[in-house]
């Protein structure tokens, strides 16, 4: 993993994301909050971008030479005073300025937001930089434990995997066959977790559905986070780098992806290293439309792979397919794109099977697969399709646990230079490579081949059938909230016992309060429950006013009054506090993490606000103004002492941390008349109390007046 940071804001506009990057410097405090996780080779995309821009704006304009004197050459001449030598030394530079400086992981991680890191190379369980693992089994348990012990009461978790599994969709399939497992072991060690996806620009819209629909999988996403957002993560899974990284061609790709998250692929069943495919069912059944009246056999031919080293030579599939369609009369072979023969039984669908969906949709729904090592050889596994995998550079025996394959290696192919390898790193290398690969794919016997076919096909009932098909209607959403008995509330909410309590006993002494058909305020209620029982007094003709600043909270208790509450409340909401100061300021919530309503948020992302002063509402009347942590209430109450010594309105607040904090209210409060009273939520054990203030002449039975010596 590694992150990046421009040296001047600039905006981005793509196809799929506009983005704007601010600009900054790696000298004195780190800036986090422009610092951005490279996924899917953003960081690349933006360099681009600023360097045609940069020529863009650079461009010379066109010289016309008229010099007369027989000097001239007619060719255009570096403009400047110039040498004269030829030597060029006094031209302007040409050199592209550095527009992108690149931050180390080990860098990141010397910033304390910096989540730990899980798997086969960890950080911030083995002592400060990373720590590699390479001959241990089962790592990821022990981390686990070391997290949870890191975070005592924590009942949810909130993951990431960086660079998830790349952008071909073949090593996207494989890579959340691996997490799932993998989250069978986050939920015995965590309980709640979710995992957020960061999967990059260069990820298409099937990745997102091969990636989604799974109930712990939270949020997708197709650009970087900045270092400051990154932390809202508990700890990572890193796949940067994929085909680079240790083993990745030494042993089963399946096990490998189990191994690099830290797990000992021995100790996982073969069934749970079977694929899953999600099909969103518009795009099933437009491919079976279009599948109807072909007869036959159906097999499925695929030539293509994602890069040129395991592609089929063009030049010999014309001559493969004949060769097979002669000795496979009962068979329809069935392509994606134009093949340079004509025969009635190849059918070309390529005008049809136009996105990536529908190609999976099609292998799903084939009576056999032939094809090169790509994403159809993974996509036949998690729809029970029998299939021949065709390899020219990765070992034929890679997929062991997909029951309906078989691979078979280009003749003398493990001979061949880049046998155990992806892919060429230039076109360069490629050029000199290919006509040998060529030659192998010209010896492939189609006849070899479909023996190989026809005997996955006979034995396919041999094998229990496996659920690797999934139907979904639409993109994966994450809930952002629950619904309770009590009213809608953030998924992952674990409220201190003290503050749900005080909260109770806030609505218990509140039924004492509140009259029907008056007007009230509520500050910082964080749940429902609270204020839909008060809405619920107030009853028609009632005024209610909710301060709220942290956004989906009060969104969820907006719904929840409008659902229950009396029809002709009128309800007033603000994304603020009361108060008299300028402006103020506070962490951000995260839905998907663990929240907590008594406490602000916890992310180093800030909301700024303007609180807004009670006694500049000018209310004509007030029966009450009631606060929840974390209200602030000197704030509050300072904004409000016009209102309450003209009002005589009543104050309930809870829980109050001590009893500092109570003498200080009822200091504030005594010159104006008013006494307090308070209870005390757990005796003995703390001083966190629930207090009310009334005009002093009100007497209040059932709590502890507090006296002044």
């Amino acid at each position: 993993m590694h992150a990046f940071l421009v040296a001047e804001d600039f905006t981005l506009n793509t196809t799929r994301f506009v983005r704007l990057y601010r600009g900054g410097k790696l000298e004195g405090e780190v800036p986090l909050d422009r610092l951005v996780i490279d996924i899917g080779g953003e960081a690349d995309m933006v360099r681009k971008a600023m360097e045609a821009d940069h020529k863009k704006k650079h461009e010379k304009d066109e010289v016309l030479n008229l010099d007369t004197s027989g000097t001239g050459s007619g060719a255009e001449q570096p403009s400047g005073t110039g040498s004269g030598d030829g030597s060029g030394a006094d031209a302007p530079k040409t050199d592209m300025p550095q527009f992108i400086t690149t931050v180390n992981e080990g860098a990141l991680l010397s910033w304390d937001g910096t989540p730990p890191r899980l798997g086969r190379v960890s950080a911030r369980f083995n002592g400060p930089g990373l720590f590699r693992h390479p001959d241990e089994g089962d790592v990821l348990g022990a981390q686990l434990e070391s997290l949870k012990a890191r975070h005592p009461g924590r009942k949810h978790f909130r993951l990431a995997v960086v660079n998830a599994f790349g952008s071909n969709l073949g090593d996207c399939m494989l890579g959340m066959t691996a997490l799932r497992h993998v989250a069978k072991y986050l939920k015995r060690y965590l309980g709640s977790f979710t995992i957020d996806l960061l999967l990059g620009a260069n990820s298409g819209i099937t990745n997102f559905d091969i990636a989604g629909h799974d109930d712990w999988v939270g949020d997708q996403f197709l650009i970087g986070p900045t270092l400051q957002e990154f932390s809202r993560y508990d700890a990572y899974f890193d796949f940067s780098g994929l085909i680079a990284l240790p083993r990745i061609t030494e042993i089963a790709i399946s096990d490998w992806y189990l191994w690099w998250c830290g797990l000992d692929p021995e100790t996982v069943p073969a069934a749970d290293k079977r694929n899953v495919m999600s099909h969103q069912w518009p795009v099933w059944q437009d491919v079976t439309r279009t599948l109807q009246g072909i007869k036959g056999k159906k097999i499925f031919f695929n030539p293509k792979a994602s890069v040129p080293l395991r592609t089929f030579a063009d030049a010999h599939v014309p001559k493969f397919l004949k060769k097979l369609l002669k000795i496979a009369p009962d068979v329809t072979i069935v392509v994606d794109r134009e093949i340079k023969l004509d025969h009635p039984r190849l059918i070309d669908l390529s005008k049809a099977i136009n996105s990536a969906g529908k190609f999976a949709a099609l292998v799903a729904q084939m009576d056999g697969v032939i094809s090169v090592d790509s994403f159809a050889l993974h996509a036949a596994d998690s729809g029970n399709v029998p299939a021949v995998g065709l390899f020219a550079s990765i070992d034929p025996y890679a997929y062991p646990y997909y029951p309906h394959h078989k691979g078979i290696l280009i003749p003398d192919g493990e001979k061949l230079s880049f046998y155990k390898k992806f892919k060429t790193n230039t076109d360069e290398e490629w050029d000199g490579i290919k006509d040998a690969y060529g030659e192998a794919w010209g010896r492939l016997d189609p006849e070899k081949v479909y023996e190989l076919l026809q005997a996955q096909i006979a034995a396919k009932g041999n094998v229990p059938h496996h659920m690797g098909t999934r139907m979904i209607h639409g993109p994966h959403t994450k809930q952002r909230y629950r619904q309770t008995a009590q009213g809608r509330e953030l998924p992952y909410e674990n409220p201190p016992e003290i503050w749900t309590r005080a909260q109770r006993r806030l609505q218990e002494i509140g039924r004492t309060l509140i009259r029907p058909r008056t007007q009230m305020i509520m500050v910082t209620p964080g749940q429902s429950e609270l204020p839909v029982a008060i809405a619920q007094l107030l009853e028609h003709e009632g005024r209610m006013h909710v301060f709220e600043p942290r956004d989906a909270r009060r969104q969820l208790i907006g719904m929840d009054i409008l659902d229950r509450a009396a029809h002709g409340l009128t309800v007033t909401h603000y994304d603020t506090f009361p108060g008299k100061v300028e402006q103020a300021s506070f962490g951000l919530e995260d839905a998907l993490s663990e929240t907590n309503p008594a406490n602000w948020g916890g992310l180093r992302d800030k909301k700024t606000v303007r609180p807004k002063s009670i006694d500049e509402m000018k209310l004509d009347t007030l029966s009450s103004i009631v606060m929840s942590a974390p209200a602030p209430w000197k704030l509050v109450l300072e904004s409000a002492l016009e209102t309450l010594e003209r009002t005589k309105a009543a104050v309930l607040i809870g829980p109050l941390a001590s009893f500092q904090d109570v003498r200080e209210i009822a200091t504030l409060l005594l010159p104006i008349k008013y006494q307090c009273w308070v209870e005390q939520l757990e005796p003995g054990k703390n001083e966190s109390s629930i207090l009310l203030a009334v005009s002093d002449q009100v007497k209040v039975q059932g709590l502890k007046r507090v006296q002044f010596n």
